[in-house]
């Protein structure tokens, strides 16, 4: 196998997928590896994540509907305290918003996008009290860590010095969230291949050379026909520790000798729900989605701030299970001791919101039942903002990145919003080629006519 490909995305369960199917659908010519296989046994819950999300673009609802089934929550978003649940889009959401004494002003902060600089003081004027709210909507699903004080980041978006809350997520829309499947992958795959993408599954990359002829680079690939792969734009759609999984050796060509590990991780348990008759029928009541917080005041972290999901496959079971999530320090993930620890302190907070439900440990994290060997990089990392500015790459022409390392957020808008930015970028690369070729061809053209023309007149004198 000796191929020459425009643009070249390197993909794990399905990361690449929004980005492929776009690219191909302004007609530039897109190949896709799928490297999923390097990754370990992974469960579908583990590797769609707990997030959901709100507002997205049609071809984004496109993506996410292309391999799993999407399911919206009626009152929308949840957010569960100890004095019960904040429904975002029930009948009483603004009652409960009054009743734990939430500003009119924080909800238009939290529906907003963007912000002059008087309205950011009039947050600011807030106490943590009367504005966390606003903190948690950047804080939940944010990629790098900062405290729940800290959370509220700006970008300058604009000339007339218009801001934009970094990661900031608007409750107050319509909330979604998919059933993960085992199929998911496979169906992704067979999708961006219905739209065009030229897909390559169960790829090993074997090496990465850089053409310094033509400026491209030269992909080895091991798969059912070895070659080389000679691509013009190449997308790791990677996180550093994953490319460092696939190829040691790829991972020091493009980054050195340094290696970026996460501070925290997201991590998965599973528990049924258990109790007597008018306890399943209240379990029966309880949202499919919410994120419960015992203490709005204290970090969120632990067992402090859970998010919690329904199993699906649960439904026809006499007792529902869910799955629930809780961000973990990551040098603590494979520490059986200590995640089974922390199940109980879960299980205890999750208990006190039904009286009378007791929940029964289903399953814990899948790294109590594997080695870093075996399953790899965490599927949901949370990293250091101070590592991630010292982070250098060795080479960038050619060259992009796109994985929790670069989103702004681990939701699905959060990935969607830096691969929007990778699209224009492509875009305008793949427009500026297509011009210049099409000058070359003009000056052919050209060159071929004169010619002819000072043939004609030879042969006349």
């Amino acid at each position: 196998m000796d191929l020459r490909e425009a643009i070249v995305i390197i993909s794990v369960f399905g990361r690449g997928n929004y980005l492929a199917s776009e690219l191909v659908k302004m007609g530039i010519p897109v190949t896709l590896l799928d490297v999923s296989h390097h990754m370990g046994p992974w469960y579908p819950e583990d590797i769609e994540g707990p997030f959901g999300f709100f507002q997205i673009s049609e071809s984004q609802w496109e993506r996410l509907k292309s391999d799993e089934l999407t399911l919206t929550q009626a009152e929308g978003f949840c957010l569960w305290l100890k004095t019960g649940p904040l429904q975002f889009r029930s009948l009483n959401a603004q009652h409960r918003f009054s009743a734990l004494g939430f500003e009119h002003l924080l909800a238009q902060f939290i529906e907003k996008e963007n912000f002059n600089k008087e309205q950011l003081k009039n947050l600011a004027k807030l106490p943590f009290e009367k504005k966390w709210l606003a903190h948690l909507a950047c804080y939940l699903t944010q990629s790098t860590e900062s405290s729940s004080s800290e959370s509220i980041k700006w970008n300058e978006v604009s000339s007339n010095g218009m801001n934009q809350m970094i990661g900031l997520r608007n409750f107050f829309h319509e909330f979604s969230f998919r059933k993960a499947s085992n199929l998911g992958v496979a169906r992704g795959l067979s999708w961006c291949e219905a739209l065009g993408v030229k897909v390559i599954r169960d790829v090993e990359i074997k090496d990465l050379v850089f053409d310094s002829q033509t400026g491209g680079i030269n992909l080895e690939l091991k798969t059912d026909r070895p070659g080389v792969m000679h691509a013009e734009q190449v997308i790791f759609a990677l996180t550093s520790e994953e490319i460092e999984k696939i190829n040691s050796k790829v991972n020091k060509y493009l980054f050195g000798s340094e290696r970026t590990y996460p501070e925290w991780v997201w991590m998965r348990y599973r528990g049924e729900l258990t109790g007597d008759e008018s306890v399943a029928a209240m379990t029966q009541q309880l949202p499919f989605h919410f994120v419960a917080i015992d203490n709005e005041f204290l970090p969120w972290t632990h067992e402090n701030c859970v998010i919690a999901l329904r199993a699906f496959e649960s439904e026809n079971r006499e007792n529902i299970e869910y799955d629930y999530w809780v961000k973990v320090p990551h040098h603590l993930r494979f520490n059986s001791q200590y995640l089974e620890n922390l199940w109980h302190k879960v299980a205890r907070q999750m208990e006190e919101k039904v009286p009378g439900l007791k929940i029964e440990l289903k399953e814990l994290p899948p790294e109590t039942r594997s080695t870093f060997e075996e399953l790899g990089p965490a599927r949901h990392p949370i990293y250091s903002e101070a590592v991630l500015r010292q982070r250098v790459h060795k080479f960038s022409k050619g060259i992009y990145f796109d994985s929790p390392e670069y989103w702004t957020s681990l939701s699905w808008e959060g990935q969607f919003d830096h691969q929007e930015k990778l699209l224009s970028n492509l875009k305008n690369w793949w427009r500026a080629k297509e011009e210049a070729r099409l000058k070359r061809e003009a000056k052919l053209t050209s060159n071929r006519v004169g010619g002819s023309r000072d043939f004609d007149k030879d042969l006349e004198s």
